[in-house]
């Protein structure tokens, strides 16, 4: 996905992310910036290995998964193998609040078969896979706060960095965060 400008990843979020969890849920409310930030660490070469990137907007994620991996027939034994025959892969789901409840069970097992798969997970609500996930896998989860300070941290001082000189963006910036 295109990657905004000004975005920058929060050290406390790439430490979550760069610990390769074999889950990782990043959820937070709408216009937040979940893909903003995921894309910014992936684009700036932070991933291990190789990334498919998915939209559960665009319907199941695992049908997706075995085109973006060129498996056709063979079913989730299949997906697995290719998976794990690629070394480290990192997949990124986005929006799987679309997507219906029961996929997270599907993904999850994908995790727990697939050992060098890293699953980052992208969504507005509470899901299934989160709590099921701390049992399976080695979870983390990324909430609001994180997110709200690349708003107000990236983004923000970005926008302020463009009509006025960086001490004032600077001060401008820390003075609204503080509100």
């Amino acid at each position: 996905p295109r990657v905004p400008t000004g975005v920058v990843v929060p050290h406390a979020a790439a430490a979550v992310l760069e610990r390769r969890a074999p889950l990782t849920v990043v959820r937070a409310p709408s216009g937040s910036g979940k893909s903003a930030v995921v894309a910014r660490w992936v684009h700036d070469g932070a991933v291990a290995g190789s990334v498919v990137w998915l939209s559960a907007h665009d319907g199941d994620p695992l049908p997706q998964l075995a085109d973006a991996v060129s498996v056709s027939g063979g079913g989730r034994a299949a997906l697995v193998r290719e998976l794990t025959e690629r070394g480290e892969v990192t997949v990124v789901v986005d929006d799987l609040h679309e997507a219906d409840p029961g996929v997270d069970d599907e993904l999850l097992d994908l995790v727990a078969r697939a050992p060098r798969l890293h699953l980052v997970v992208l969504t507005r609500e509470r899901r299934p896979i989160e709590v099921r996930g701390l049992v399976v896998a080695d979870a983390a989860v990324v909430g609001a706060p994180i997110l709200e300070e690349v708003v107000f941290r990236g983004l923000i001082y970005g926008n302020f960095k463009k009509v006025m000189t960086t001490w004032f963006a600077l001060l401008a910036q820390a003075g609204l965060f503080g509100l």
